[in-house]
């Protein structure tokens, strides 16, 4: 669904940031100890949260680099104006901590999530590209994959269009996996943004989507010309 906002003609494109940029750790092992697996979740959450405060902070050098504001439009609230990276940490913790046991029993949770997520919205030629775009070292990516192929969700198989490449490909079981954790992450969104009516959680998912398009790959958060 395409929202239009009433005085908003278009949003200008962010940063050029390589998509090598964000490194996210590793998700934490849901076959651990309960007392092991909180641990871990505890570090992935940190690391993340780390981790995209440096993409912020590259943000904003390259918006000062180019003489632009980092700075999102005053917005008048209770507490005033905010820049829109303490708001996203804040939101990144709260969903994982949402989120996270929402997929514990899938492989690698919230990363294996995310990435069968791009294996079925995105179109990535080869394993290579999909670590890339994911921002996952290409090591992790094989074991993670490993992970996945082993529980029947996805495929490793020849590219057609290179038989060099291996493309990943999603199993039945993993589309029809996929497609209902998701169901469940948007129901889990809507209670963390709940604050904000129906019309506007729309708003911020289409303002979000459209902020990635002027990321440099182009594309969606699924995978680059999707």
């Amino acid at each position: 669904m395409t929202l239009s906002l009433p005085g908003v003609r278009q949003v200008a494109p962010l940063m050029r940031v390589p998509s090598t940029a964000l490194r996210l750790p590793d998700a934490p092992n849901p076959s651990a100890p309960q007392g092991r697996r909180l641990r871990q979740r505890k570090s992935y959450a940190v690391q993340t949260i780390s981790s995209t405060a440096d993409l912020w902070r590259r943000y904003s050098m390259c918006m000062q680099a180019k003489g632009r504001s980092s700075s999102p439009p005053s917005v008048t609230g209770t507490h005033g104006s905010d820049e829109a990276g303490v708001s996203l940490l804040a939101l990144t913790r709260a969903y994982l901590g949402t989120v996270g046991p929402i997929l514990d029993g899938l492989p690698h949770s919230t990363r294996g999530y995310h990435t069968l997520g791009a294996v079925i919205r995105g179109d990535h030629p080869s394993q290579l590209a999909l670590a890339t775009w994911l921002g996952i070292d290409r090591t992790v990516m094989t074991y993670l994959l490993d992970d996945l192929v082993a529980a029947g969700l996805v495929e490793r198989q020849q590219n057609p269009a290179d038989r060099r490449q291996r493309k990943i490909v999603a199993t039945a079981l993993g589309t029809r996996t996929w497609t209902e954790l998701q169901n469940k992450v948007l129901q889990a969104e809507d209670e963390l943004l709940g604050a904000l009516d129906s019309q506007e959680r729309d708003i911020v998912r289409e303002l979000l989507s459209r902020a990635v398009t002027g990321l440099p790959d182009g594309g969606t958060a699924w995978g680059p010309g999707c």
